[in-house]
Order: structure tokens, then sequence, then C-alpha cells
């Protein structure tokens, strides 16, 4: 049975492991923009160690011979960079 969507909140989210069985990182691993998208908002969240372990994530993923060409992961990765600061 599904769990209640109101159960999950910012600071209360769901396991990793909970995608849709139709996710595309399900289908085909995972996905630049989900990358992107995840640490940006965990920033945005107030969830910095955690937008920081993303972005370095995303950085990996980004640099694999697939998508270092690609001109859209290159420009999310700029975003997400300019967004989330390193650490002190």
């Amino acid at each position: 049975m599904p769990e209640e969507p109101s159960k999950f909140r910012p600071d209360n989210p769901p396991p990793a492991d909970r995608t849709s069985p139709s996710s595309p990182a399900r289908a085909y691993g995972p996905q630049p923009a989900d990358r992107a998208f995840i640490a940006m908002t965990l920033w945005k969240l107030g969830r910095e160690d955690e937008a920081r372990t993303a972005l370095k994530a995303f950085r990996e993923l980004a640099a694999q011979e697939r998508w270092k060409a690609d001109e859209e992961t290159q420009t999310w990765l700029k975003e997400a960079e300019a967004l989330i600061t390193p650490k002190p």
C-alpha cells in the first residue's frame, strides 16, 4: 500500500529507495537533471552538508564520458556550483 503523501515533508523526506518504479533513474541510471535538482533543493532547504554531498555526486556523474560533453548537464553543473558554496 502506498504511503500517504502528507507523511513526507521537507523535515521527513521519503527514503531514497522510494522512487517511482517508472522513474528514469531506475530505467537508465542516474540522470544529471535529477542530481542537480536534488543538490540545489537540499541547499535551499538549509541542508548544506547534504547539498554538498549531492553536488559531489553530481560532479562525478557530469564528469563521466556519457555526460561531460552534454551542454545541458554542464549548464546545470555551473548553476549548482554557483548556488552551493564550499564549506569554509
